[in-house]
C-alpha cells in the first residue's frame, strides 16, 4: 500500500514539475512581471494598456500560427510575419504602434535576461505613409469663420463702416 502511494505522489510531483518547467518562458507567464515594470516606470494606464493588448494580439497570432511563444524561441521572422498580418489588417500606424509595443516587451525581456538578445534589434519599424491635409482655400475660411467677403471689390466691412 506504501508503495503505490509513494508511486502516486512521484507521479504527481513529476507532472507539476513538468507543467512549471514547460510554462516557464511562455509570455503569457511573464506578461505580470513586465506589466510592473510598465507600472513602475510610471507609464500612463491607456500606455500600459495599449502595450499589453498588442502583446496579447502577438501571442494570438504566434498560437494560431503554430508558432513559438515561448520567448527564447520567437525569432525575427516570428515578429515580421505579425507585423505583416497586421499591415494587412489593420492601418500602417496601427501596425507601427504594435511594432514599438513589442519592442518595449523585448528591450525588456533582454534587460532581464529571459533571451539573449532581442529578435527585434536590427528591424525597422513599418513605414507610414504620409497623408497630404487638405488646405481649405481663403474663401472657404471666410465663409466658414462668418466674416465678409474683403475682395477690393466687394462692399465688406470697410464699406459699412463709412
Amino acid at each position: 500500500m506504501h508503495s503505490g502511494d509513494t508511486a502516486c505522489s512521484t507521479t504527481s510531483e513529476t507532472s507539476k514539475t513538468d507543467a512549471r518547467t514547460t510554462s516557464v518562458g511562455e509570455i503569457t507567464v511573464l506578461l505580470p512581471s513586465w506589466r510592473l515594470h510598465l507600472e513602475a516606470s510610471n507609464l500612463s494606464p491607456r500606455t500600459i494598456r495599449a502595450y499589453t493588448d498588442d502583446v496579447a494580439l502577438l501571442v494570438a497570432f504566434l498560437a494560431d500560427k503554430g508558432m513559438p511563444t515561448a520567448v527564447r524561441s520567437i525569432r525575427r521572422e516570428h515578429v515580421e510575419a505579425f507585423i505583416v498580418a497586421e499591415l494587412e489588417r489593420t492601418a500602417p500606424a496601427s501596425a507601427a504602434r504594435r511594432y514599438r509595443s513589442l519592442q518595449q516587451l523585448f528591450n525588456w525581456l533582454d534587460e532581464e535576461g529571459e533571451i539573449d538578445a532581442s529578435p527585434m534589434t536590427k528591424m525597422r519599424p513599418p513605414k507610414i505613409p504620409e497623408k497630404p491635409v487638405p488646405v481649405l482655400s481663403d474663401d472657404h475660411v471666410r465663409s466658414a469663420a462668418g466674416l465678409p467677403d474683403l475682395h477690393p471689390h466687394s462692399y465688406g466691412i470697410r464699406s459699412r463702416m463709412t
